[in-house]
């Protein structure tokens, strides 16, 4: 099946040690195969926005979110199909391995569902690391010591990533206040 990323993109803007790919007990906990393949062979960006469970990553997924279940009975997400992945900023980050559906408890608030997809996911993940020079603080000063807009740095970088990832993966904003909507934030702020 084809991704809307692959592992030659990410590789276009992640040094190839910072993709973590999932084999063993992780990989198999998988049930949804789309996702079981992208876990395998494209990987999750251990760097920058998304810092991927340590467990996981050794192997020992924690799957079910069980207190999470019993403080939002109202929600019907299949909470014990959920796989922890990490975190952006203080959200929880969760794909269920069912379905492939990202989730997100922001900051321990109430949860919902993040991007439609594993790859949606790190597709958006893929668009902030492309914009990163525009953004990113140390980046822009590297290029440019004394302080000013470097010829390479091209304001709008938010915009930019807000249009494309609404055009791929629409269920990325749905939420008010998103997680998404906090990176972006971020992202004009040029506060990373």
């Amino acid at each position: 099946m084809a991704h809307r990323v692959d592992r030659t993109m990410l590789e276009s803007v992640f040094p190839p040690g910072d993709l973590a790919t999932l084999t063993g007990t992780a990989l198999d906990a998988i049930l949804h195969q789309p996702t079981r393949e992208f876990m395998r062979d494209v990987g999750l960006p251990d760097r920058s926005w998304l810092e991927v469970s340590k467990a996981l990553l050794g192997g020992e997924p924690t799957i079910g979110f069980q207190l999470v279940a019993e403080k939002f009975p109202e929600l019907d997400f299949g909470f014990q199909h959920w796989m922890f992945m990490g975190h952006i900023l203080n959200d929880t980050i969760a794909v269920d391995i069912t379905t492939g559906q990202v989730f997100v408890r922001p900051n321990g608030e109430e949860p919902h569902l993040l991007n439609s997809s594993i790859d949606e996911f790190v597709y958006a993940l893929y668009l902030l690391e492309i914009e990163r020079p525009n953004y990113d603080f140390e980046e822009i000063i590297e290029e440019d010591p004394e302080g000013d807009e470097s010829e390479g740095y091209d304001p709008g970088a938010e915009d930019r990533v807000r249009e494309q990832m609404m055009a791929a993966d629409p269920v990325a904003f749905a939420t008010p206040h998103s997680t998404w909507d906090t990176v972006l934030e971020q992202v004009a702020e040029k506060f990373f």
